[in-house]
């Protein structure tokens, strides 16, 4: 059984990436829904049908109540940060940080 997922990358450059990862044949995850901004994924996040959101932590608005609203939806939230934003990834008290460079 595949893990659906959410993602809302903000444009950031490791996007396609974890769109190659997340589709590779091989892959126990399978996208719902690529988000355009925070409003979007939380209103995706309400339909119960995602597993985990993949959230950059430049993308506008990620805040520990945002966190919150997602893990209130069932949702895991992973976190990719670039290395002068894991500082702020590790203060909204998400499940997992991933670095930019280490989505595989």
């Amino acid at each position: 059984m595949k893990v659906p997922v959410l993602l809302a990358a903000g444009g950031a450059a490791w996007e396609a990436e974890a769109l190659e990862v997340i589709d590779h044949a091989s892959s126990h995850l399978v996208l719902l829904k690529r988000c355009m901004d925070l409003p979007d994924l939380l209103a995706s996040a309400t339909a119960g049908s995602a597993s985990v959101a993949v959230i950059g932590a430049s993308v506008v608005g990620l805040d520990a109540e945002t966190v919150r609203a997602l893990k209130r939806d069932g949702v895991s939230v992973v976190v990719v940060h670039a290395d002068h934003d894991h500082e702020r990834g590790t203060l909204v008290g998400v499940d997992h940080l991933v670095p930019s460079n280490a989505l595989d």
